[in-house]
């Protein structure tokens, strides 16, 4: 699973900026570029709210190794964990099953 940045910076614009793309690619990456430029600026991520946290986080003692920005990628994270815990619970028994007897 991977997770957008969703924020009201540049990138889109950045990233659209070569308008002559390579025509066999109309349907796959054309699409991708078409859906990015039609996000742009509509992202619910402040960018100067995402940057003081990023600062925030790195004078903190306790820098996490992952800073997931936004009610997006708490949710995307926090759901794709309650998922692994629910298989890791269901498949508990045969993963303890592997241990050498006593």
């Amino acid at each position: 699973m991977r997770h957008r940045v969703a924020n009201r910076s540049a990138s889109a614009r950045t990233l659209s900026r070569d308008e002559c793309g390579e025509p066999a690619y109309a349907d796959t990456a054309g699409a991708t570029r078409r859906i990015v430029e039609g996000g742009d600026g509509t992202q619910p991520g402040e960018p100067a709210k995402a940057g003081a946290a990023i600062r925030s986080a790195l004078a903190d003692p306790r820098t996490p190794l992952r800073l997931p920005l936004g009610d997006d990628a708490v949710e995307g994270i926090l759901g794709r964990l309650d998922a692994v815990r629910t298989e890791l619970v269901a498949w508990e028994g045969t993963s303890r099953s592997t241990n050498i007897d006593d």
